[in-house]
């Protein structure tokens, strides 16, 4: 199941919560209430990030408290704070009046129940969410993840030595491709419970994420994320080790080599750069012209991806692209602001004016047609050396 994330009044991003049943003990409720105060305290002095208290275990353990806090092993003290002290009011709006809940945020985890939770495996009922987009290098992508979540998982158990019990790692499974992945466990667990953990959170992937973009299986007691984007922070206490990149070998499949360094001169990084970045507006250019075309030829639905088939609406994906080429419009005058965008996504009655031909456009070369020219375009002139700049126009 794909769930939904959403942002909390604080502008922390909720990804899912878990709720016990209810009570109305106001004896429990004041123990809560002291616990989840005594973990927000605390938040910015924890320095594994992870912080366990309790109310009421020997005065009156028929309403005893137990809850802890887990912060992301990759950010600040004073970031671990935000993300609990936000997670401690949002648990009693999120799950009034629980006995027992679980919220998962970004960057933190906040728990608590009527009964011990410290050191006590709890890897149930799994969370998973995952994005809609798939990878291209399927084969690759999947044996590069599995590979690198199984050194995440071991790195990780051994990692009691920081209190932390977190590891992060990337690896390339193509010339142009890295994935970025992390594991994290409840420093309260032992090694073994850890990798024991990590490992069920990782046999959840085959079922649900494998191939995507990017995943994140939630457990109370441990949780595993990938992306293809670096989505932690890289410091001193969180050394990323590079994976060995991915070829393939004369039989078709995956082989390992060895990442070289190399010392490069700056001018020849920025000089690669300028190449790419001229090649990219270029690119970009010929397909917002082909955009342009199918639009002038009353085609605009052939620009949509055939794997979306009939699940669309037809008024709102003309309007999309009727605005998104009045927005590359090469007269900078002629394109809508956002309040006039807004208008127009909010009302098919809007006036929207005929989009002219998109910015940037580079001939390289391509052929023109009479009609073309008869509306004043032309193929533009290359250069000597076979390159153009175009010097962009602010937004």
């Amino acid at each position: 199941m794909v769930y939904l994330l959403s942002f909390n009044s604080a502008q922390e991003l909720l990804l899912d919560k878990r709720c016990g049943n209810n009570t109305t003990n106001t004896a429990y409720q004041a123990n809560l209430n002291f616990v989840l105060s005594t973990l927000s305290s605390n938040a910015s002095r924890a320095a594994n990030g992870f912080y366990n208290a309790t109310a009421g275990a020997v005065q009156d353990p028929s309403n005893a408290v137990y809850g802890l806090f887990l912060c992301r092993g990759d950010i600040s003290n004073d970031a671990c704070q935000q993300c609990v002290a936000s997670a401690s009011r949002e648990i009693l709006q999120l799950c009034p009046n629980a006995k027992t809940a679980v919220v998962w945020f970004d960057t933190c985890l906040l728990r608590y129940s009527s009964e011990s939770i410290f050191s006590r495996l709890d890897d149930s009922n799994p969370i998973t969410q995952y994005s809609a987009e798939n990878v291209t290098e399927t084969d690759k992508f999947n044996q590069a993840l599995v590979n690198t979540m199984d050194e995440i998982a071991q790195r990780a158990a051994d990692d009691g030595s920081s209190g932390k019990y977190f590891a992060v790692q990337e690896a390339d499974y193509s010339e142009f491709n890295s994935l970025y992945a992390l594991g994290q466990c409840t420093p309260d667990l032992s090694s073994v419970d850890c990798r024991t953990c990590l490992t069920n959170a990782i046999s959840v992937l085959p079922n649900c994420c494998l191939s995507r973009l990017g995943a994140r299986i939630l457990f109370p007691s441990c949780n595993i994320r990938f992306e293809n984007w670096r989505f932690y922070k890289v410091n001193a206490t969180t050394a990323v080790p590079q994976g060995p990149a991915t070829k393939k070998d004369d039989d078709g499949g995956i082989s390992t080599r060895t990442i070289v360094a190399i010392v490069v001169p700056t001018v020849v990084i920025v000089a690669i750069v300028l190449f790419l970045v001229a090649f990219y507006i270029a690119r970009r250019s010929r397909r917002r012209y082909d955009a342009w075309k199918q639009w002038r030829n009353g085609t605009p639905l052939a620009l949509l991806d055939p794997t979306i088939g009939d699940s669309f609406e037809r008024n709102e994906v003309i309007l999309s692209i009727h605005i998104g080429l009045l927005c590359a419009q090469e007269d900078v005058e002629k394109r809508p602001n956002m309040a006039s965008i807004v208008l127009m996504l909010n009302s098919f009655s809007a006036t929207r004016p005929a989009p002219g031909p998109p910015a940037f456009f580079i001939n390289w070369p391509i052929e023109v047609s009479e009609s073309d020219k008869s509306i004043g375009i032309m193929a533009a002139p290359a250069s000597v050396n076979e390159a153009s700049v175009t010097e962009p126009y602010p937004r």
